[in-house]
């Protein structure tokens, strides 16, 4: 059903195919040609609408070589309509068949529509925006909605009354320690990129540019991060601009940040967060609370989580640098809501 919502790649890209090499990405994987292609294999699937053009970036990201044995995706063209129940009706079905879509779009209301269609599931979800400023929507917004986290926040672009949030990651934060912001990647439903969060030296090919902002290592990095989160159900990447992109080198980093997304997701593996053997368990006594801290580190991946002792011993994300300050007799800011 998913070939009603959707038109087909086109053609002036698809017939260029043949010229790319038989391991480039564009002539590996599945894409929406004359036919719609069979998806009972993929697990993650590329598409846009109206609202941006996603062209550019396809030619970047179709000539990169495909090196994932494990993952199977496709790229199912653009969205043929932007009508929210046309949209909710598309949405549904992806989450249904447990598809993860990567969304390009200038559309905020295809955003809000995900959200409304997640939420009918009656199942809590949390959101992550990374970008400028703080999320333009919040939890209270949506029914189901448990948390919405903002990453990159540039304090002088946000009125003081808004920085007031225990979700809130500053720009400065993120460059300084940009492993703190792994498990807060790992533990969200939906993730938004504004390409607004970015250097303008490092992408021009956006409207509303900044000076300062993430470069185009952190946005790989924080790509790869997205591909290790099990519970992910959709990516939207959003501020992209072709008119602006006169040298497509903004196309040519957002087709490597897919990339980085899908070699993460290929590689990765989910952890039995039930299994002792599969997990180290540090214990930590700080002064002032009557329960020690739990900290759990698994053997493969070298992630953390911490036991919230008010939640049936419920693991949440956290980093190495969480139990550094806790064998430090400090409380990180992370933790707090979970005494």
């Amino acid at each position: 059903m998913l070939e009603n919502w959707l038109s087909k790649v086109s053609p002036a890209l698809t017939n260029e195919l043949s010229t790319l090499s038989p391991e480039s990405i564009g002539r590996s994987i599945k894409i929406h040609k004359n036919l719609f292609p069979q998806l009972d294999d993929c697990q993650v699937v590329i598409f846009s609408d109206h609202s941006t053009n996603m062209d550019f970036i396809r030619t970047q990201f179709y000539k990169m070589y495909h090196h994932f044995d494990n993952l199977f995706f496709a790229d199912l063209g653009e969205i043929r309509n932007s009508d929210t129940n046309f949209l909710i009706n598309l949405f549904n079905e992806l989450i249904e068949s447990k598809l993860i879509p990567i969304i390009v779009t200038n559309n905020k209301e295809l955003i809000h529509t995900f959200h409304y269609a997640l939420n009918s599931f009656n199942s809590e979800f949390k959101s992550l925006h990374i970008g400028k400023e703080v999320a333009p929507f919040k939890d209270v917004d949506y029914a189901n909605c448990k948390a919405v986290y903002s990453v990159g926040v540039q304090g002088h672009q946000v009125a003081p009354s808004h920085l007031n949030h225990k979700h809130i990651m500053r720009l400065a934060e993120i460059k300084n320690f940009i492993e703190e912001a792994e498990p807060v990647t790992r533990n969200v439903d939906t993730i938004q990129f504004n390409l607004n969060a970015m250097k303008h030296a490092e992408v021009i090919g956006l409207k509303e540019a900044s000076p300062c902002g993430l470069d185009a290592n952190e946005f790989t990095q924080l790509f790869r991060y997205f591909g290790y989160n099990d519970i992910l159900k959709a990516i939207f990447i959003t501020g992209y601009d072709s008119q602006y992109d006169f040298n497509h080198m903004t196309a040519q980093l957002i087709a490597q940040g897919l990339w980085y997304f899908i070699d993460a997701k290929d590689n990765c593996f989910k952890e039995n967060i039930d299994s002792n053997e599969a997990f180290n368990e540090f214990v930590v006594d700080i002064e002032g609370l009557e329960t020690p801290l739990s900290f759990v580190k698994a053997k493969k991946s070298g992630r953390w989580w911490i036991k919230s002792h008010h939640d049936n011993d419920v693991l949440i994300p956290c980093s190495f640098r969480d139990y550094e300050m806790a064998c430090n007799n400090e409380i990180p800011n992370r933790l707090i809501e979970t005494l």
